[in-house]
């Protein structure tokens, strides 16, 4: 997993480990704050909830920073 984070946002990359990979871009809101975002790996390549907890993904945010 690649996560890149700007003054624009977050991108995050992840990859199942067998050539599949999905980026995901965060913007931040209008008034400049980035909504939170949590799934689990499996949600967020493939689109439908399963996987152990252990595999989520959470982006915190604090105003317009992710944390």
């Amino acid at each position: 997993m690649y996560v890149e984070i700007s003054s624009n946002g977050v991108k995050i990359t992840a990859t199942d480990g067998i050539g599949f990979s999905k980026p995901i871009d965060i913007s931040p809101t209008k008034d400049g704050i980035l909504e939170k975002k949590e799934f689990t790996m499996h949600e967020f390549l493939y689109g439908e909830a399963a996987g152990p907890p252990y595999q989520s993904i959470t982006v915190r945010t604090e105003g317009n920073r992710a944390l």
